[in-house]
C-alpha cells in the first residue's frame, strides 16, 4: 500500500464525517488477500456493517465502463 494515499483517504473520509456529509465511515483496505486497514470513523460502533448490496451494481457497472 502506499502510506501517502492512505492517509489522504482516512483525511478525506474524516473531513467527510466531521463536515455532516456522512453520519458514519468504514474502510476496509486488503492487500495480497490479508486485512491492511479497519478504520470506522464517526457514530457507528466498530462492529457495525453497512449492508452495500444496493449498490454494487452501479459501481460495478462503473468500473466496467472506465
Amino acid at each position: 500500500m502506499l502510506p501517502d494515499r492512505v492517509a489522504a483517504l482516512l483525511e478525506r473520509t474524516r473531513q467527510e464525517v466531521d463536515e455532516g456529509l456522512l453520519p458514519s465511515c468504514q474502510l476496509a483496505l486488503a492487500r495480497h488477500g490479508r486485512l491492511a486497514l479497519f478504520e470506522t470513523i464517526g457514530d457507528a460502533a466498530p462492529a457495525s456493517r453497512y449492508i452495500i448490496f444496493s449498490v454494487t451494481k452501479p459501481l460495478i457497472a462503473s468500473a466496467v465502463w472506465l
